[in-house]
């Protein structure tokens, strides 16, 4: 099994995604290779993206953010602007009723109720903690969404490639969690799952977006 990285330009909302892995794969792969492309850089040359001096924080975010187990890397829903963003993203009624849940959770042991009930794509908000050492600038202080019609993104740029290629798009994180927001219809996510929880396309500076896993 080999795994390849390529590196892209910093990717923008100016961008077409399928535009620019068709050019950053066109000498790279070849047929039977499986290509993931991080969620990220989809959302943002979809437009997914929100500037944290955009956002109006309400009293609700900063009410329920104090209360969030934060991971052990980053804040997660701790840090006040992503949730505000899960409350744009939901509902303020939703991320109330999940904050709910999720503390009756924490009483009785149960973590994971608030992200059940708040939903996938809230719990897929990502936004950096302003510091241009972790991040890629201009993307250290805006919140990324999750990408959408992740299927058909995947499909297209296989038909622009004109290769007999599986691609994936995923959010991967160094705790080996793999989220396949996207794929082409051949493809197994388990495979894509267990074979990208070593996060092999980085988590910082690398500017590796995409990657091939070759059997």
């Amino acid at each position: 099994m080999e795994k390849i990285t390529i590196k892209t330009q910093v990717i923008t909302g100016q961008d077409d995604i399928i535009q620019v892995a068709t050019k950053a794969l066109e000498k790279e792969a070849r047929d039977g290779d499986v290509i993931v492309i991080s969620s990220k850089v989809v959302s943002i040359s979809q437009g997914m993206v929100k500037p944290f001096d955009d956002l109006k924080i309400s009293r609700l975010a900063r009410f329920l953010s104090k209360f969030v187990t934060k991971p052990l890397s980053g804040e997660g829903l701790g840090r006040v602007e992503k949730m505000q963003g899960a409350i744009d993203e939901a509902g303020a009624l939703r991320i109330l009723f999940a904050a709910v849940i999720g503390g009756i959770g924490k009483m009785m042991g149960i973590h994971g109720w608030f992200y059940q009930v708040a939903g996938r794509r809230a719990g897929a908000i990502d936004g950096a903690d302003g510091v241009r050492a972790k991040t890629v600038g201009p993307y250290n202080r805006v919140l990324i969404f999750a990408p959408v019609k992740g299927d058909e993104v995947c499909e297209k740029i296989k038909a622009e490639l004109g290769r007999e290629v599986e691609i994936a798009i995923i959010d991967a994180n160094d705790y080996g969690d793999v989220d396949v927001w996207g794929k082409t219809s051949g493809l197994d996510p388990e495979f894509v799952e267990s074979n990208c929880a070593d996060n092999f396309l980085g988590q910082r500076l690398e500017q590796t977006p995409i990657g091939i896993i070759r059997p």
